[in-house]
């Protein structure tokens, strides 16, 4: 399963916490999924002597944190980029309100000599407000706003902003996979088997049911799919990699043009090597004009977020929105993770 606890469930369980209800009343309400997030956000106030007391500066530290919502969106590998520019003591103040996880891969990855140059935490907390949000509004204006509507009654490519970066990473890697079942779809059986046999056991496997599975293409999209694999495996990169920079040129050729802002959302939630591999697949790709093919692809994309979504490999709110574009069941094979 993808989800993961949020913002949100970590503060409808404080504020019940604050108001001494018990979070098991709110759980027949709400979906499995989400009752189970929220019973694991609800932890922290169980555990406390004085439950109102610690759901009180739990609900401050959201807020705190809210402030800086938008980096969270950002992968940490971004942030560094441009933290790398600026004093410790600032860097002491954006990474008090980060994600934790931003936090641990920016301390590991930051020169010693500026880590320990960082301003303990009562300095930090001694910060004014107005100081901080000067601060949190000029860092992120470095960055592209991950702004999300839902203007229409199906999925735009705009909703990426809403993808967390390990979706992304799971459709990407799924995306692989299917260009290269597309590529060998009209192989016959003897030279299939020896191409499997070259891959994985668990990647080989994946990639042959989803070859039995899939559905009829265009040939010019066949054609396209193997001129692709050339391209992309002109050098041996591993299985995974490979069929995760497959994806990303596979859903390049799917954007068509005008999608600048995309394509940068998308490369800030994406590992800077990865971001840029999509950059230069989109730009090499600029000046097709958009087709029935590039129709075709956003058509693929739509299935493919449908089918992981349906199988939990994804954030499940997505199958929805998908199939009230695509109004096809999802097809394919997605029971084994990436």
């Amino acid at each position: 399963m993808s989800e993961a606890m949020t913002h949100r469930h970590q503060m409808v369980a404080a504020l019940a916490a604050m108001l001494s209800q018990d979070i098991e009343d709110f759980l027949p309400h709400l979906a499995d999924d989400e009752a189970q997030l929220l019973r694991r956000a609800s932890v922290f106030s169980q555990e406390q002597g004085n439950r109102e007391t610690e759901a009180r500066k739990q609900i401050q530290l959201l807020k705190a944190q809210q402030a800086f919502h938008g980096l969270a969106e950002i992968h940490p590998a971004w942030i560094l980029e441009e933290l790398e520019h600026e004093s410790p003591r600032v860097i002491g103040m954006i990474l008090r309100y980060l994600p934790s996880r931003h936090v641990r891969s920016v301390l590991e990855h930051l020169p010693s000599e500026i880590k320990s140059r960082l301003p303990d935490m009562v300095e930090v907390f001694a910060v004014r407000s107005e100081l901080l949000e000067v601060i949190r509004k000029r860092f992120e204006a470095r960055f592209l706003p991950m702004r999300c509507s839902r203007s229409s009654d199906s999925f735009t490519y705009e909703e990426f902003a809403a993808f967390k970066s390990e979706d992304l990473e799971t459709l990407f890697f799924d995306l692989g996979i299917h260009e290269m079942a597309i590529a060998l779809s009209s192989v016959s059986s003897k030279p299939l088997r020896m191409l499997l046999n070259r891959l994985p056991l668990k990647e080989a496997k994946r990639l042959q049911l989803r070859i039995r599975e899939l559905s009829d293409v265009s040939l010019s999209l066949r054609h396209q799919a193997q001129f692709l694999i050339i391209n992309v495996a002109n050098e041996y990169v591993g299985a995974k990699k490979l069929f995760f920079e497959l994806g990303i040129c596979a859903f390049a050729r799917s954007l068509g043009n005008n999608n600048e802002n995309v394509v940068r959302m998308i490369q800030q939630k994406l590992k800077p090597e990865y971001g840029y591999i999509l950059k230069r697949a989109v730009t090499e790709w600029s000046d097709v004009a958009q087709d029935e093919m590039t129709r075709e692809r956003q058509k693929i994309v739509e299935e493919r977020i449908a089918a992981l979504a349906a199988a939990h490999l994804i954030d499940t709110s997505w199958l929805e929105r998908c199939e009230e574009s695509t109004q096809s069941e999802p097809k394919g094979e997605v029971s084994l993770h990436a």
